[in-house]
């Protein structure tokens, strides 16, 4: 099975893009949250010692996240999945300011409160910002289309799999061959042939193409 991405003539974000709104909306959270956990229980009291924090804050829960690959695989994950991961970077972030906090001995001089309210908030606020975008995601105008060369039992099974995980974007447009399907075990209904599948492609109408041709189909598969 081959995967391979259209190239659609309508405008799409790029995941490169996608992934750079991501990461500053990620340590847009952690920095804001801390400062209005701060703000509202001590008022005026955002001085240098937050400032600090919020900056190794935010380099760590940065450099976590590309380390564990959040950024990098969150498309493939279904919601529960990266609500975990999220989890761990987060965690693996206070590790490292509990730690340097410590070890600076200014534990004592931070309100545990505020920082309680921040530990406790922040992670809740990321699982809400995700969970609204898994919505978006499988709303149809937001999802990326697909379709399946190949109207055999292996783009059926295909077919299935992308159904079972609709939460990762993906709205199956149809199947397309150019074989009839009496020479096939093929039961369901084909939404053309080849040619009508390259020119849905060049239209923007699919995303992704999956083929499933058997091996022996090569010359078929470069036309």
């Amino acid at each position: 099975m081959v995967s391979t991405e259209a190239q659609a003539t309508r405008k799409r974000r790029h995941p490169g893009e996608v992934s750079f709104v991501r990461k500053i909306l990620d340590v847009s959270i952690v920095g804001l949250t801390l400062y209005f956990s701060v703000y509202l229980y001590e008022g005026a009291a955002w001085d240098s010692r937050y400032q600090s924090g919020a900056l190794l804050a935010v380099v760590s829960f940065f450099l976590i996240a590309e380390i564990s690959g959040l950024y990098r695989t969150s498309r493939g994950l279904g919601l529960i999945a990266e609500l975990l991961r999220t989890w761990m970077v987060w965690s693996g972030t206070m590790l490292v300011l509990l730690l340097a906090a410590y070890a600076l001995k200014i534990t004592g001089d931070l309100s545990r409160v505020a920082l309680g309210m921040w530990f406790l908030a922040t992670p809740l606020i990321l699982a809400l910002w995700r969970s609204l975008v898994y919505l978006l995601l499988r709303h149809e105008s937001y999802s990326r289309s697909a379709a399946i060369a190949g109207a055999d039992d292996t783009g059926v099974r295909l077919a299935s799999v992308l159904g079972d995980q609709s939460e990762h974007g993906y709205r199956l447009e149809g199947f397309y061959d150019d074989r009839d399907i009496g020479r096939t075990t093929f039961k369901g209904e084909k939404k053309g042939g080849f040619g009508d599948l390259v020119q849905r492609a060049k239209q923007g109408d699919v995303d992704t193409i999956y083929i499933t041709l058997p091996i022996m189909a090569e010359d078929r598969i470069r036309q």
